[in-house]
Parts: C-alpha cells; structure tokens; sequence
C-alpha cells in the first residue's frame, strides 16, 4: 500500500536513515536465505543488481573524472533517465514514478519474473546470464542517456 502511494504521490521521502535501514535489513535476510542455501548468489546478483551496478559505475566515474569518491552528483542512471522523462512529460511526479517503475522493472523485475516463470532453480549458477545482461543493458542506457544529455545541452547553448 506505501508503495503504491508514494508511486503515484511521490510525497514520501525515506532519508539516508531510511535507505540505510531498508538497504541493511534487505541485505542480512538476503545473507542467511543464501546461508542457508535458498538462493544463490547469483540469483541475489540479479535481484539487487541496479544498486550494485550504480555503486560500481559511480566509483569507476568519480575516480577517472578526479573526483573524491564518496562525492554526491546527479550522474547516476536514474536522474539520467528522470531528466529524459521530464522533457516528454510535464508532471514531475509522473517522471519521477515512471523511472522508479522502469528501473525496479528492469533489475528486479527481471529476478521476480524467473521466479515466477520457474524458469531455473533459485539456487542454480546459470542467473549470471541474466545479471550479465543486466549490466549490459545498464551501460546501454547509460550511454543513451548521455548522448542525449550531450544533445540537449548543445540545443540550449
């Protein structure tokens, strides 16, 4: 119910405190499901990997631009693909659900559906197929996105 109210509100806002709760919570039911051999590791690959693919990307970029590491920016996927929204659609609101959904559908959507589907054992290695193509699709919009934003900025200069 939260969920679906701040999807189409977007009023409610969790904070660093609430993220951080959240993040930890998931990730130690996450450590003792696969302690306890009810997941693999791969199958948590592909349920959490935006946040994990963000984390990486962020570092390597931060990194080659000289930039400390731990820096805030709005370079991440996300705010790329909320800027793309903002163009097409005039409510805030619907921009910024519309890439909530988009994102959430596209990691753990992909990790939902297969369990669903029962396309393999939650416990099987060959998940890494579908966390190889998530990072694949991650760099491809990433890469969009940013020949986009080049383009808009040439447009308003």
């Amino acid at each position: 119910l939260f969920t679906i109210f701040n999807v189409i509100s977007g009023r409610v806002f969790l904070g660093d405190m609430g993220a951080y709760g959240l993040g930890a919570s998931l990730v130690l039911c996450s450590l003792y499901l696969f302690s306890e051999n009810i997941f693999s590791a791969m199958f948590l690959a592909v349920l959490f990997a935006y946040p994990c693919i963000e984390l990486v990307t962020s570092l390597i970029r931060r990194s080659w631009q000289g930039c400390p590491l731990f820096s805030p920016d709005n370079d991440h996927l996300h705010n790329r693909v909320h800027q793309f929204f903002e163009v097409w659609f005039s409510s805030k609101t619907f921009a910024n659900s519309l890439t909530g959904i988009l994102i959430v559908s596209f990691s753990s959507g992909f990790a939902l559906l297969g369990y669903a589907g029962q396309f393999w054992e939650l416990t099987s290695n060959r998940w890494v197929w579908v966390f190889i193509g998530q990072c694949s699709l991650y760099f491809l919009v990433f890469m969009i996105t940013r020949i986009y934003r080049i383009k808009r900025a040439d447009l308003a200069n």
